[in-house]
């Protein structure tokens, strides 16, 4: 065994000093590939070409959802006629109803003051609107810087109005109407 281990490493050897003693070919005479050199091309630009897209895409589909989202909830509200045309056609459209016809006084006062307290509310933002009580109406109405003329008007309203409704008193057709005529000219009045 140990002669063939000395024969194979002197022929190793040969091979060996005899690759080493190559010498480079003179110019001109050098050897080139039978076919081109192959380059294994770098693909890793596409890959972070690829994850910038992905993360685009999830970055616009969350986006879009939240806009979607956040316009679902936007709740468009009807535009708010004027509160003064509000009231005159309140107005007329208790002038044509039949209470006036039938004598039904109570309910055309009850009507007067409704209409002249969402009035007060929905153009100056005096009291809570139709559902204070007169007295109510009233005392948030101090606060509110008017005229006396005004201030008056409106009490001597509420006062009528009131006697009609709750405890009964006698009036009369004119009387009435002249009621809403007063509050018609409350509301035509430009500055309270």
């Amino acid at each position: 065994m140990k002669k063939f281990e000395q024969k194979l490493k002197s022929k190793l050897m040969a091979i060996a000093t005899a690759t080493a003693d190559i010498k480079p070919l003179p110019e001109g005479e050098e050897i080139y590939d039978r076919f081109p050199k192959v380059e294994i091309a770098s693909y890793l630009w596409l890959w972070v070409l690829l994850v910038l897209l992905i993360i685009a895409a999830l970055a616009y589909y969350f986006i879009r959802k939240k806009m979607r989202k956040n316009n679902a909830e936007i709740k468009i509200e009807p535009v708010k006629e004027c509160p003064r045309k509000v009231a005159l056609r309140s107005i007329n459209e208790l002038l044509e109803s039949k209470l006036l016809a039938n004598n039904d006084y109570k309910e055309v006062c009850a009507a007067v003051t409704r209409i002249l307290k969402t009035y007060a509310h929905d153009m100056y933002e005096v009291g809570i609107g139709s559902g204070a009580t007169s007295d109510e109406f009233l005392r948030d109405f101090d606060n509110f810087f008017i005229s006396e003329e005004i201030s008056e008007n409106v009490r001597k309203i509420m006062r009528r109005c009131d006697l009609i409704m709750y405890v009964g008193a006698d009036t009369t057709y004119d009387e009435v109407e002249g009621l809403i005529g007063e509050v018609t000219n409350l509301v035509k009045t430009d500055r309270w």
